[in-house]
């Protein structure tokens, strides 16, 4: 068992000064902060013990203060962490927002544009109709023609009789 001094005390006692030692507590108890077995203390007064006790307390609360102080240490590097984090959220959220305006604005740019194109097809289906049409009218124009030709004799004169065109 390895012995560790904690010290030494001075204790009034009702007859005399009486030192004593605290070397009786064990490195391993001292490690663990426990109090030396009661046992080992027989024959001490009373202050004597308590003045031991009172060192053992001393520096369990001693031990107690670091470790509460390296917690909250470790609280505020936590909080300074999440400060940053939730500083990060933000502007990810904002950017977001953003990012959801213009895509708004690009899809109702795209409706419009899908509604023109609805509209543009429309047309064409109408024109195509129309050019259909023509193109019947045509065949019978130009079939008119032909039965014409094929049948009579035409001649077209400008304004002072001059013959322009013969057909037979």
């Amino acid at each position: 068992m390895a012995v560790v001094a904690l010290g030494a005390v001075a204790c009034q006692n009702s007859s005399s000064t009486e030192k004593v030692s605290t070397e009786k507590v064990s490195a391993s108890q001292n490690e663990k902060n426990i109090s030396p077995p009661m046992d080992d203390m027989n024959g001490w007064s009373e202050a004597s013990k308590m003045a031991v006790m009172m060192i053992i307390a001393n520096k369990e609360l001693s031990f107690q203060t670091k470790e509460k102080k390296n917690r909250a240490d470790e609280l505020i590097i936590a909080k300074k962490e999440l400060n940053f984090q939730t500083k990060e959220k933000k502007k990810r959220a904002d950017e977001w927002q953003i990012a959801n305006t213009e895509l708004k604005f690009q899809n109702k740019e795209k409706r419009k544009r899908a509604n023109e194109l609805i509209i543009i097809a429309k047309e064409l289906k109408l024109e195509i109709k129309r050019s259909d049409e023509l193109i019947i009218a045509y065949k019978a124009v130009s079939d008119y023609k032909y039965a014409l030709d094929q049948s009579s004799s035409v001649s077209i004169t400008d304004t002072e009789g001059v013959i322009k065109h013969a057909a037979r």
